[in-house]
Formats: C-alpha cells, structure tokens, sequence
C-alpha cells in the first residue's frame, strides 16, 4: 500500500457503500480515489478511512 499526505478536498458517497475522494497530495496534485466498501457495516473506523 502506498501512503501519501494531502488534503481531503471533497467526497462523493457512491451507491451504498463506496465513495469516491477528491484530494490535493504534496506529491501529485490533484487526485480522486475510489474507496469500495467504506460505508459497508462491518467496517467500524469509517473515519480513518479518510485520511
């Protein structure tokens, strides 16, 4: 996995349980990222998903 730092600019809930993200990231820009299975019930830290 790789871990980048940035800024959560926007996100977009996607059906039931997916999301896509709209980030700022130091090392390339402008970003969006499709997180499937975010608002799914067996995960608990939804927050953490986010940073």
């Amino acid at each position: 996995m790789i871990s980048q730092d940035g800024f959560l600019l926007s996100y977009i809930k996607y059906g039931e349980n997916d999301a896509v993200l709209h980030c700022f990231t130091e090392e390339d820009g402008f970003q969006t990222y499709f997180l499937k299975g975010i608002y799914s019930k067996k995960i608990r830290k939804r927050g953490f998903c986010f940073l």
